[in-house]
């Protein structure tokens, strides 16, 4: 059977993590999850779930927004993954993400693209950010795993600390021998790309090692100079690289709303998108399980 592995990584709004294992519960999917050690939870509550999948949890870290601990619990779900079974896709979800297609439709999805890599992988973020992006993977960001989204005098310290290392000539990535790319995190990649990060582990911990947004840079990064550039999905729309749908405010994703799945419907590669909180945009997550007829 051509199955698919979901990764999944969580963090608080546990009612939402709860609906989305409903959502992808199909005897064609396994879900692997990784829940942030400073979230209060109980996992055995999520057990009884899924009804055909199987749902295993890895072990839990600290995941600090920004550092290189989101990349390292990235290969961590890749690697479970991989050992645990034989799947033909994986695909890297948060647990505020939502697929809006029914399964029949993303496996056939897959079936026609078989073998298509959907990682974004371009130099947007070069252009836009220019010294700023660069600085994201070039010099030490010493206190990254303690700062997270907090703006405090750590913050502003290692502000000053890579601008300083930057005019220095200080360079920890020149000999990485790589072209750098940029591109969103989550993806969806077949089992061949899956195993080749996978034996590049060492080299992509170490490059993401004292990085900042990283998981913005490590994946396009090793996709680019693969052997499988070739095969990247080049749909269309916006982000249809990566066959997720959100839109932006401020610098952030906004809630998804009716108006935006009634728009995603009739696009063909809009497989999942971002973010939902069950919390809030409640008639928005309801509008969508009766659209993909869960109960």
């Amino acid at each position: 059977m051509n199955r698919h592995a979901y990764l999944i990584m969580a963090y608080q709004k546990h009612n939402q993590l709860k609906t989305l294992i409903h959502a992808l519960d199909d005897v064609r999917n396994d879900i692997f999850i990784h829940v942030d050690l400073k979230d209060d939870i109980n996992l055995t509550e999520y057990e009884n779930i899924a009804q055909h999948s199987k749902v295993v949890f890895i072990d839990r870290q600290n995941v600090s927004w920004g550092g290189h601990s989101q990349p390292n619990v990235e290969l961590q779900l890749l690697k479970r993954a991989l050992n645990y079974g034989i799947y033909r896709y994986f695909h890297l979800l948060s647990g505020m993400d939502m697929p809006i297609k029914t399964m029949d439709y993303i496996f056939s999805f897959f079936e026609k693209n078989d073998g298509k890599i959907f990682v974004e992988c371009n130099d947007w973020h070069l252009h836009d950010k220019g010294l700023r992006f660069i600085l994201r993977y070039d010099v030490y960001h010493l206190f990254q795993e303690k700062i997270g989204k907090k703006r405090n005098f750590l913050k502003y310290i290692d502000f000053m600390s890579c601008y300083m290392q930057h005019y220095l000539g200080i360079s920890r990535t020149r000999h990485v021998n790589k072209v750098i790319k940029g591109g969103a995190s989550w993806f969806s990649i077949p089992n061949d790309f899956a195993e080749y990060l996978i034996s590049e582990e060492d080299s992509i911990r170490k490059f993401v090692k004292y990085g900042y947004c990283i998981d913005e840079v490590f994946l396009a990064t090793w996709l680019f100079n693969s052997p499988f550039y070739d095969r990247v999905y080049k749909g269309g729309g916006i982000d249809g690289s990566t066959l997720r749908r959100y839109k932006w405010k401020d610098k952030n994703p906004t809630l998804v709303t009716i108006d935006d799945l009634k728009e995603y419907e009739s696009e063909e590669d809009a497989l999942f998108s971002r973010k939902f909180d069950i919390d809030t945009n409640k008639d928005t997550v309801d509008y969508l399980l009766d659209y993909l007829g869960i109960k």
